[in-house]
């Protein structure tokens, strides 16, 4: 047997023509290859490597190939290492014909075993196959190797990150010449070929030991060079590499066909972009967009998906494309291109005027329209993907930011325009030069203002000028034979149609001398032609490279041939028609848009280069201009917003001044009028009687009871008494401030302080502090309380409880009326329910009209359209997915806060919005019989995001209309505890333990969750729900305490896309670590005081508070942060720009999903937290490397005593600070 460890001790023997070289690392596929192997009739010389570790297997290849030449190898170099072993024997024995083949899996593709399958059926599929590729290697001497169709790759597109290796390897081998732009190679290495032609491979002296170990990165090492070299070698010996399909046909392989089993190239896939996501910058269809975008995208047969706006947009065609400013909106363009990023999409930046170089005269220049845009706009153009610009000099301006430029000339779009007969007139006709441009050409019309002047002069009566849309420059003004007209409209294809009906003898486009008017096209040439006027145009390259001075119109560069030039216009007609008709000529041979471009091909091919070029370099330059794009957008933000904040304080402080001014008026007059009633009371006869023998006692008592008549608006401007009506108030368990707030949006939206307002309105109006409590009630009950104007709560506490007086609770009468109240309704004394309040009729009608065919219902505690939290988002996602598939959505919420399940027996009032829009209010039997009756409407999904304040006749209710079935979302553990982040008595976490448990005994919550766990129980085991979960944690969490087993669905609200890590990372200095949200207790505030405290005056370290709402002061820095549902992305955008390294998340309770968590490793941020946090501790438990998981308080402050946390960092940023985006709203499933 013919086997060894080293190639030099084989003693192989020549039988055949045929070396067929075999690599079996995958030894379950010898049968397989066997079986291919038998269409060569055994007509062939086996040389075949194994892998060291399956030696035994050698045994069953002797006993079907005992002629074989088999080398023992080390799982080095792959197929390659052992094949240039293989030559060092193969080549001195002279054989015709070589077959190279291997075991492939490519385990890193789902479709690796096809990819094996497809290369062995081309190769050796058939005796056929075989006969005629040897045949084709026999009779073509200039065919050196025949690769399976599909597989022959061109280098143009394919070299990859391998080109110095490949370049390295051609000097090795003794080639002195530099790469060629394009060679063929067969991908995956499997081939026929002449084996003379690798020779040269031996000249390289390549061992095992330089080709790197495995795992090998999917690209850039030795062997996937030698994978593009060895067709190199081929032609570099002046041969040809061809394809062999399965029909035994021989090809030429297509340079420009996708590989169906790799990454495509983005040449070739940006070759078959078939459509474009645009986002408009204005909302208007200027010319810029027609022009530039829908014109010629149109006629290329490119679908264009016309946006305003929309981020989630970005991936629903091949590419976004953007023009001028759209950048400047900084948020929403960097969510686009990280939608478009993600799903892989092209980005297309579109400028067509050099907005960078405005002259100092510029109108555009002058008012600063583009001074918040610079920035943005050349940050977008050095990261687009291929940026689009009407003529050459501009793409010479816009190469030294991106490589890859197309220059798409402005055409004539024939499709709106119409060309027209040029103008005759008779001899003695007056003459009229016309002018068509924009608000910014005033600078260029000045130019030739004098000249102008002079010809208007020169032939006075004869001659005048018509300006359209250019307002005029100073020295036309009040001349006369002058016009000036307003464009009639912005949109484009409005004007072509107006301009069209305008008539000119001739025309002007002049244009000032400057590098950005040397950037623009020769549109005005190609219009004016279009109406059949013959023009004099500026000496410039706009017309230079399009005008035939004398023949299609007239260039001129100085007063003297201005002059000399629209003089020969005025007295030459027979010119005029002659030069008018040469200019359509011209436009129609060349500038016509059907003739340029009818597909995509036509455009990519005015790529300044022969394909796209793929700079390995432009991450690193674009991550320069968008990161100084961020730091001066948000510092303008920042500057804005303060001055933003100056003016409304100036606002505020002015209405303040004016409301106390009135006041004080209002006093005054006041003061006044006692004054007049006090001097009345002297001069009366009584007072003089009584002062007999009461004197000054008497005045002085007349005089307080004068007083106390109008205590109450004296009481306002006493702010010490307020403050003790405010302590009564609070103290008095009468006064609930959310009760307050919920009953009364208007308060609620004013910001106005709950029991400031109570006592100033809400009492005189009847409004409850409480449910306790009712107002208007005591009001009715005690008219002498109503009518000396005194607030019934305040009355009571003060003088009504010593006097036993009566108070009464809020009805549940009351309680529709404070409903009808906030919604501006009218409800009878009776109680009754008017129509207003949503009763079934209504409801019926309105849904028969409004609701489509298919709805869903959701539930919740509140009204996600006013609140914003994490169960708040995930509805109003859920919501606009709805009205993306077509459904309605109709969201149910209870109109009196609680926060327990409510009792069946009371009326239960809903809140409803359909469709993010806000409905009205209805009774929950109103509700239900509504939609009950409803007919072809179909309920198709119920989800419940919450029950507090429902009930569970309500619920089940619900839940028979969805025939049982219905998702349970758990954005908090409220089904397990009314303490709904599971915390006894509000103090500690539980954790929900067993309800029999002495834990659960002392808290105050026991007795309502043993009614709520039979309530839910009955639910789960009555109907069919399906719970969602926002994280897996969460889930399992919640099973393990609940009766109940329930299948689950883990639909994260959020997600992390990761990017390129950023170049900024700490490596020294300061470190600088970061309290995310609310400084509550159970989200680790006390903790994080305390440990800030414990390193104050520690100069490593620098702390940070980010949140909406002020803290204790300590040995931190606070940096206000609002997020919005406008502005998510507020906590992520604020840690970058601060540049935060470590997020404490010390959360004392078990998080379902932590957003602080997400928006913080978003940003790069190191997390540190403890063992209880829930969500946070079990996702760095299964990502161990971005944070750590530490057992308690003293540990947390002994690493940052050691130093450790410094270590950490520096490792956990070492290739960059990591990145990513957050991606909201997707509300898709993740497998556990």
């Amino acid at each position: 047997m013919n086997i060894s460890t080293t190639v030099t001790e084989l003693k192989p023997m020549k039988m055949h023509p045929l070396a067929v070289v075999l690599h079996l690392y995958y030894t379950e596929l010898f049968d397989e290859v066997q079986t291919y192997l038998d269409n060569l009739d055994d007509a062939f010389d086996l040389y075949l490597s194994i892998d060291e570790d399956q030696l035994a297997f050698t045994e069953r290849v002797f006993a079907k190939y005992p002629g074989a030449t088999i080398l023992i190898v080390p799982n080095r170099g792959r197929d390659l290492a052992p094949f240039l072993e293989f030559l060092k024997i193969i080549l001195p024995l002279g054989y015709r014909t070589l077959l190279k083949i291997h075991t492939k899996k490519t385990l890193h593709r789902e479709d690796g075993t096809t990819w094996r399958m497809d290369v062995f059926d081309k190769l050796l599929g058939s005796k056929a196959q075989v006969a005629s590729i040897e045949k084709a290697l026999e009779t073509d001497n200039l065919l050196a190797m025949v690769g399976p169709q599909d597989h022959v790759l061109d280098s143009r597109f394919y070299i990859g990150k391998n080109a110095a290796i490949v370049q390295d390897l051609l000097y090795r081998c003794g080639f002195a010449q530099s790469l060629p732009e394009s060679f063929l190679f067969v991908a995956s290495t499997m081939f026929w070929a002449k084996p003379e032609v690798f020779e040269p491979l031996l000249r390289a002296e390549l061992s095992f030991d330089d080709f790197e170990s495995e795992p090998l990165p999917v690209d850039g090492s030795l062997a996937h060079a030698l994978e593009r070299f060895i067709g190199l070698l081929v032609e570099v010996h002046g041969k040809k590499v061809r394809s062999f399909d399965l029909n035994g046909k021989l090809e030429t392989p297509d340079p420009f066909e996708i590989y169906p089993f790799a990454t495509p190239p983005a040449h070739l896939r940006l070759r078959n972009l078939k459509s474009v996501v645009f986002y408009r910058a204005y909302e208007e269809a200027y010319a810029i967009e027609h022009l530039r975008v829908t014109a010629p995208f149109k006629a290329a047969g490119v679908q264009i998906i016309d946006v305003v706006g929309d981020p989630t947009l970005a991936d629903q065609a091949d590419a976004v494309i953007f023009q001028r400013e759209f950048p400047k909106n900084l948020p929403l363009y960097d969510q686009i291109i990280s939608k478009a990023r993600s799903t892989d999409k092209f980005v297309l930046y579109e400028i067509d005027d050099l907005l960078f170089d405005l002259p100092d005269s510029h109108p555009e220049r002058t008012q600063e329209l583009y001074n918040t845009a610079l920035m943005p706009m050349m940050a977008a153009m050095s990261e687009a993907d291929l940026v689009l610009v009407p003529t050459e000099t501009l793409g010479k301006v816009v190469e030294g930011y991106n490589h890859n430029v197309v220059i798409l000339p402005n055409y004539l779009d024939d499709s709106i325009w119409q060309f027209k007969q040029p103008v005759r007139k008779a001899s003695d006709a007056t003459i009229t030069i016309g002018y068509m441009g924009s608000d910014s050409h005033t600078p260029d019309l000045s130019i030739i203002a004098s000249v102008l002047r002079e010809l208007l002069a020169a032939y006075e009566g004869k001659l005048k000028l018509e300006v359209w849309g250019t307002p005029l420059p100073s020295e036309l003004q009040g001349v006369e034979g002058v016009s000036w007209h307003p464009s009639p409209t912005n949109i484009y294809t409005d004007f072509v149609k107006f301009f069209q009906s305008l008539e000119f003898d001739f025309v002007i486009a002049p244009l000032a001398d400057n590098l950005f008017n040397r950037c623009k096209s020769g549109l005005k040439f190609l219009e004016y032609s279009a109406i059949g006027a013959p023009g004099v145009y500026s000496k410039l390259p706009p017309y230079e490279d399009i005008v035939i001075d004398g023949v299609t119109g007239f260039l001129a560069g100085t007063e003297t041939e201005w002059i000399e030039k629209l003089t020969r216009l005025i007295e030459e007609p027979e010119l005029r028609q002659k030069m008018a008709v040469a200019a359509q000529q011209t436009v129609q041979e060349r500038w016509l848009l059907s003739q340029n471009i009818t597909s995509w091909e036509d455009i990519l091919k005015k790529l300044n280069q022969k394909y796209l070029k793929e700079d390995l370099n432009k991450p690193l330059y674009a991550h320069i201009t968008n990161t100084v794009n961020r730091q001066l957008y948000y510092d303008r933000a920042h500057t804005e917003a303060r001055q933003q904040n100056l003016v409304l304080e100036t606002k505020q402080l002015t209405h303040h001044i004016l409301e106390l001014n009135q006041l004080n008026s209002q006093k005054n007059q006041e003061l006044l009028q006692l004054k007049e009633q006090l001097e009345q009371i002297h001069n009366s006869r009584e007072w003089k009687a009584i002062m007999a023998y009461r004197q000054s006692r008497t005045k002085l008592s007349r005089a307080m009871r004068k007083v106390r008549s109008i205590s109450g608006p004296f009481g306002k401007l006493l702010p010490s008494h307020q403050n003790a009506q405010r302590d009564l108030l609070l103290s008095s368990e009468l006064f609930d401030i959310d009760y307050y707030l919920s009953l009364y949006p208007d308060v609620r939206k004013s910001g106005v302080d709950p029991v400031d307002h109570y006592l100033d309105f809400g009492g005189a109006e009847g409004r409850n502090p409480s449910a306790a409590f009712d107002s208007g009630w005591y009001l009715d009950r005690y008219p002498d309380v109503k009518s000396a104007g005194i607030n019934p709560l305040l009355h009571y506490l003060r003088f009504g409880r010593q006097e036993g007086r009566s108070i009464a609770s809020v009805s549940n009468a009351r309680e529709v009326q404070h409903a009808a109240r906030m919604l501006k309704v009218e409800i009878p004394k009776n109680g009754v329910v008017v129509e207003k309040i949503l009763t079934i009729p209504h409801l019926k009608l309105f849904f028969e009209k409004h609701l489509l065919s298919t709805y869903k219902i959701a539930l919740s505690h509140d009204d996600y359209l006013n609140i914003i939290g994490g169960a708040q988002v995930a509805i109003a996602d859920e919501q606009r997915k709805n009205s993306w598939e077509g459904h309605s959505y109709l969201h149910v919420f209870p109109i009196k806060k609680q926060k327990i399940l409510t009792d069946e027996h009371s009326p239960l009032y809903l809140g409803l919005n359909l469709d993010g829009k806000y409905l009205g209010v209805t009774e929950a039997e109103e509700l239900i019989t509504a939609m009950s009756e409803l007919k072809d409407k179909q309920l198709v999904q119920l989800s419940i995001h919450h029950t507090m304040g429902f009930n569970f006749k309500t619920l089940q209710a619900l839940l028979t209309l969805a025939d049982g079935k219905g998702t349970f979302w758990l954005h908090d553990y409220f089904s397990l505890c009314p303490s709904y982040n599971l915390r006894r008595n509000d103090k500690e976490y539980c954790g929900a333990p067993d309800i029999k448990s002495n834990s659960c005994r002392l808290c105050c919550y026991l007795e309502q969750r043993k009614i709520q766990m039979l309530i839910f129980e009955r639910l789960f085991k009555e109907n069919q729900l399906e719970v969602v979960a926002p994280s897996q944690f969460t889930y399992e969490l919640w099973q393990s305490r609940f009766p109940v087993n329930a299948s689950a669905h883990i639909i994260p609200p959020a997600r992390l896309n990761w990017q390129q890590p950023s170049y900024n990372r700490y490596q020294s200095g300061n470190l600088r670590v970061g309290f995310l949200g609310y400084p509550l207790d159970y989200k680790g505030w006390d903790a994080w005081l305390r440990l800030v405290d414990k390193l104050d005056g520690d100069q490593r370290y620098n702390f940070y508070h980010l949140s909406s709402q002020a803290g204790q002061n300590a040995n931190y820095q606070r940096i206000e942060v609002q997020v919005t549902k406008e502005n998510r992305m507020a906590m992520v955008e604020a840690l970058r720009w601060n540049q935060i390294d470590v997020a404490v998340l010390w959360s004392t309770v078990a998080e379902t999903f932590s957003f602080t968590l997400h928006e913080a490793l978003a940003a790069g941020c190191f997390i540190l937290t403890n063992p209880t946090s829930g969500n946070i501790q079990d996702y760095i438990r299964r990502n161990p490397s971005r944070g750590c998981v530490l057992p308690g308080e003293e540990t947390l402050k002994e690493l940052f005593e050691t130093g450790k946390i410094l270590e950490k960092v520096k490792y956990y940023q070492k290739d960059g600070k990591p990145k990513a985006d957050l991606m909201f709203g997707s509300l898709e499933e993740i497998k556990p």
